[in-house]
């Protein structure tokens, strides 16, 4: 932009150019003498209308292109025009503002209002909101079944159990057979219930389980109640030996879900509490069988299988309806050897075993030496040896042993 102006001594030119002052001298090729130079200009002043702050302007002093500067709103506001303002020419030569194009407007944003003076913007407080198309004044109270509880709301939101149709700002009760939660983000429509649950109510926050129907702990007010299994059917043995017993049963006619599972218990000789077996569930929703290993022979058990699935530790009262029992008693088994085996004045006498594993019927002695005799079944603890043959007299030199039998264990003795 170029302005200037003559003299005896030359011509003076001024330009403007992107925010800097130059000058430029043209003589005729006489003498010049540079006495001093002095640049003028007149600008659109600085100054704030209503939201709207406009920085200094310089404006062009010939009829040239105008200059153009950026306005810029007050804080919590935005612009509903184009920020661009100009400076003019002063055709005229005053140095005031009529030459200087204002007509930028803010507005403040979604949850502010115009304070009193006009130049700034308030934010709405909690309970309260502000949207484009309220007055720019005032901040709303929130309507019936709506909450706000942050600062610079622009809308209040739904409370639970409440929805609001498409651009409106009450918000109305979900009708039967629908719920809203709180927490959900979508206003504009309720949840239709899902199934096994308590249809009856309006503006429900949650459609709650039926009585006997649960949700699992993991699952969420979208998912459908579900009831715990049936006990399994046709608990059987389908071998019993010494120590461990087979198992077969038929799938629980209801199982409630997807992911349900065993526990396969027996009872404690000593206390009677139910001990799991191998410390583990049986989770394979197809197996229909089991070996319970580690059983005492002789003993009697009580088994009890019971099923589970997620749902089935919150339905406490009715645990026992979930539970298969069976009562059974270990075959005999193999008896320990026998105790205190002693022999003294030619009798030997020995203590029963610790772990007969059964009914004793006898005990069988077998000796060996200069002579051999077996005695089966022997209906006591002690036997006398020396009948008809004294062992006093087979020599000092003779050393006579025998082994003890119970059921196929033997104690080896000597004297």
């Amino acid at each position: 932009m170029l302005f200037g102006s003559s003299s005896r001594v030359g011509r003076v030119f001024c330009f403007y150019w992107q925010e800097r002052f130059y000058i430029g001298i043209k003589d005729g090729g006489i003498l010049v003498v540079r006495l001093r130079e002095s640049c003028y200009y007149t600008p659109c002043k600085e100054r704030q209308d209503g939201l709207v702050n406009y920085p200094e302007l310089v404006r062009p002093l010939s009829s040239s292109l105008p200059n153009e500067g950026m306005a810029c709103c007050a804080p919590n506001s935005h612009p509903t025009t184009s920020l661009t303002f100009r400076a003019h020419s002063a055709t005229d030569g005053t140095t005031g503002d009529e030459e200087c194009e204002r007509n930028i407007r803010c507005e403040c944003d979604a949850g502010y209002r115009l304070n009193a003076a006009g130049t700034g913007c308030q934010v709405c407080p909690a309970g309260t909101y502000r949207s484009l198309l309220d007055p720019p004044r005032v901040c709303i109270t929130c309507p019936t079944n709506t909450v706000s509880n942050v600062v610079g709301a622009s809308i209040c939101r739904c409370l639970g159990g409440y929805y609001r149709r498409a651009s409106q700002v009450y918000c109305q009760a979900c009708p039967v057979d629908t719920y809203r939660s709180g927490s959900d983000s979508q206003e504009t429509r309720c949840i239709s219930c899902p199934s096994n649950t308590v249809r009856f109510a309006v503006a429900a926050l949650v459609c709650r389980c039926l009585a006997g129907f649960f949700r699992g702990v993991t699952e969420t007010n979208f998912q459908s109640c579900t009831t715990p299994p049936d006990p399994v059917r046709n608990l059987r043995t389908t071998t019993i030996t010494s120590t461990s017993v087979s198992l077969s049963w038929t799938r629980p006619e209801v199982t409630g879900r997807d992911d349900f599972y065993y526990s396969i218990e027996y009872s404690d000789p000593n206390t009677g509490s139910f001990i799991l077996s191998n410390g583990n569930y049986v989770n394979s929703t197809l197996t229909v069988s089991y070996t319970v290993p580690n059983l005492r022979p002789n003993t009697p058990y009580t088994i009890r299988v019971t099923t589970h699935n997620e749902v089935s530790d919150q339905d406490t009262e009715n645990e026992a309806l979930r539970i298969a029992y069976l009562f059974i008693k270990m075959r005999e088994g193999i008896p320990s050897v026998p105790r205190d085996v002693q022999v003294f004045s030619g009798v030997v006498v020995w203590g029963p075993p610790a772990e007969p594993n059964g009914v004793i019927s006898g005990y069988e002695l077998r000796f060996s030496g200069s002579f051999t005799r077996t005695v089966n079944k022997l209906p006591s603890e002690s036997y006398h040896v020396v009948t008809g043959d004294n062992i006093r007299n087979l020599g000092s030199n003779i050393q006579v042993s025998c082994s003890l039998f119970a059921s196929g264990t033997s104690k080896d003795i000597c004297w």
